[in-house]
């Protein structure tokens, strides 16, 4: 579980179509990730809400304005009979949603650019300064495309 915040006026649910599982290396090696047979996801999004008691209520979001947070939910089932091993649970960050840090259950998720390399979050890169030297920062969260799960 993921929470978003909704940049631009999109159906959110046009832009879900992407969520997916990959296998172990292959997810790094290549753009198109082999999906676990036996393994059946599915996604949603809620539009997050405070309720009169002051708590978070979930609706459908079938559409989000902007500066509304939409939680995604994916469920990830294995149909088959084995065990299933070395899945990574891959879910992207549509474009104009900006990740909330701190939002991710379970939350042990790491982050990529859309590059299919995933590292730890927080993101960060090595920047030059007007001086020469270079310094390491955190990459904005809005840079975020997708986030992973082992």
């Amino acid at each position: 579980m993921m929470k978003f915040v909704k940049k631009m006026k999109y159906s959110i649910l046009c832009s879900l179509a992407g969520a997916f599982l990959s296998a172990g290396f292959a997810h790094a090696q290549s753009a198109a990730p082999v999906a676990k047979p036996d393994v059946e996801s599915v996604l949603t999004a809620k539009k997050v809400e405070i309720g009169a008691d002051k708590k978070e209520v979930l609706t459908d979001a079938k559409t989000a304005k902007p500066g509304e947070v939409i939680e995604y939910q994916v469920t990830y089932t294995n149909k088959g009979k084995a065990a299933v091993r070395d899945v990574l649970a891959t879910l992207p960050i549509p474009e104009g949603t900006d990740f909330q840090r701190g939002t991710t259950k379970p939350g042990t998720a790491k982050a990529s650019l859309g590059s299919g390399r995933f590292d730890a979050i927080p993101l960060k890169r090595k920047v030059k300064l007007p001086s020469g030297k270079e310094e390491e920062i955190e990459v904005p969260l809005s840079e975020y495309r997708a986030l992973q799960w082992s």
